[in-house]
């Protein structure tokens, strides 16, 4: 049992919410929503990409190759860059682009 001092609360001030800072982003993205060679498509495959060699990096630093931490960690920062561009095309539809967190077994 841990002591009181190293026990997490669950406490504070509530979390302020305002939907109206939200972007109406796609509902459940998938790539192949977006037209081949479109901003949106190509930004999405490039999210994808990085996304797909951040869970190979992960994937070897959790199985012998603990020196990928530090890679996988800018390739975290890099996803939020890239989701962050991503989200900001509108599609002119009332809504944004959004990533869609799919595995490609053909990047690096």
């Amino acid at each position: 049992m841990l002591p009181d001092d190293q026990k997490y609360v669950y406490g504070g001030d509530p979390i302020p919410f305002d939907p109206n800072g939200m972007l109406p982003v796609l509902e459940n993205p998938k790539a192949a929503l977006y037209p081949a060679g479109s901003p949106a498509r190509l930004a999405c495959d490039t999210f994808n990409s990085t996304y797909t060699s951040l869970l190979k990096s992960l994937h070897e630093t959790f199985n012998g190759s603990p020196d990928q931490f530090g890679h996988a960690i800018s390739l975290m920062f890099k996803l939020r860059g890239q989701a962050t561009h991503l989200m900001a095309i509108d599609l002119g539809n009332g809504t944004h682009a959004g990533p869609s967190f799919e595995y490609r077994p053909d990047s690096p």
